[in-house]
């Protein structure tokens, strides 16, 4: 049946389409809800009303994720002002960001372990304790290894961001290097580990590494767990690392390995919090 026309199935969705987003933008007018959309949807995909179209064997159409997506979940605080240091599990991405110039309270350098480094390199003391006795067992299956990152201070991370916006652009280089006081080096729980077998790179010979085989099969077992793995960029928004590694203690980074979750689905499952693809 066409009406002035146009086909009447079309005109039916297209009113859908438009009481839906008038309902959203009526909405989105509540000050606590609209701040959130800012705050926390601004560097993720534009959410249109698209992404929640669902075809049926029937060819009716359903908004109930999009909308369910929008009021069943809430949205973590942007900003750690004072960071609990028992929180392994601490969240610390894009969107939440520590306290400008945060420093841990027990660093501690890794020489002090017998840990090769790239220069001066230091970790929170049960960190470093962890990756020590990682280190003992993948010295003992003949690999060489050496830490090229651990904390990293505000003006260090600075520099690495400018570096990527530099050299690809501001939206590629966020997908390489965290935002000043985003970047889980902060926390001085996490590493970038590298192996001799590929002279230490950081580049995708890495997964043909003896190294990377242990890791993604026993770094669990001392705490560790990959925060950028292959096949979750749209859930973390960096590029696949899997040289950088966080300490979680083992119980939870157990639970993630036999779960096939990275720390970020894990915590924001945990807390509902609203975790839309990049």
């Amino acid at each position: 049946m066409r009406v002035n026309g146009f086909p009447l199935k079309l005109l039916l969705i297209s009113s859908l389409v438009i009481g839906l987003s008038l309902i959203l933008f009526s909405f989105l007018l509540i000050p606590e809800i609209k701040n959130n959309f800012q705050k926390n949807f601004g560097v993720y995909e534009k959410i249109s009303l698209s992404k929640g179209l669902i075809s049926t064997d029937n060819e009716q159409i359903s908004y109930e994720p999009f909308i369910q997506s929008v009021l069943s979940c809430t949205f973590p605080d942007p900003q750690i002002e004072v960071p609990d240091e028992e929180e392994l599990d601490l969240i610390i991405n894009k969107q939440v960001k520590l306290q400008d110039n945060y420093v841990p309270s027990d660093l501690v350098p890794l020489s002090q372990y017998g840990i090769p480094t790239d220069g001066t390199i230091m970790l929170r003391e049960k960190s470093a304790l962890a990756l020590s006795q990682m280190h003992k067992e993948i010295s003992q299956k003949g690999i060489r290894i050496r830490i090229n990152s651990g904390y990293r201070d505000f003006a260090t991370q600075q520099d690495a961001y400018n570096y990527w916006v530099r050299a690809v652009g501001k939206v590629k280089g966020e997908t390489f290097a965290a935002p000043v006081g985003g970047s889980e080096h902060h926390l001085g729980t996490t590493i970038d580990i590298v192996s001799s077998e590929n002279n230490y790179k950081l580049l995708p010979t890495y997964t043909s590494t003896k190294l990377y085989n242990y890791l993604i099969t026993n770094a669990h077992l001392y705490g560790f767990t990959m925060s950028y793995p292959k096949g979750k960029e749209s859930i973390t928004g960096y590029n696949f690392e899997p040289w950088h590694y966080r300490y979680v203690g083992t119980p939870l980074a157990t639970y993630l390995y036999e779960h096939n979750l990275t720390l970020t689905e894990y915590m924001y499952q945990l807390n509902n919090y609203c975790l839309l693809s990049y």
